[in-house]
């Protein structure tokens, strides 16, 4: 609710504490949304790595949105130029 600002202000901070502890407690869309917290800086330090792995996890229990999450990743990765 605090990650969008439903029936709350909207509060990035609060959000990703009670994301944390959903994601921990094995709530897949805490899952997700905490991957996004990490992947956009919303009440977390920006961690395209936390982001990955928590979208992993979500991704593992179904989650579709943190599937497409995951192939825009590997998309974006891809597409980086290739070290020489």
């Amino acid at each position: 609710m605090y990650y969008k600002g439903e029936c709350v202000e909207q509060d990035y901070s609060e959000a990703a504490k009670w994301l944390s502890k959903a994601a921990e407690a094995g709530d897949k869309d805490g899952m997700y949304y905490l991957g996004k917290a990490y992947e956009n800086g919303n009440g977390a330090e920006r961690d395209q790595d936390k982001a990955r792995e928590w979208y992993e996890r979500a991704s593992r229990l179904g989650h579709k949105k943190a599937k497409k999450a995951l192939a825009r990743f590997k998309t974006e990765r891809e597409s980086l130029p290739k070290p020489q």
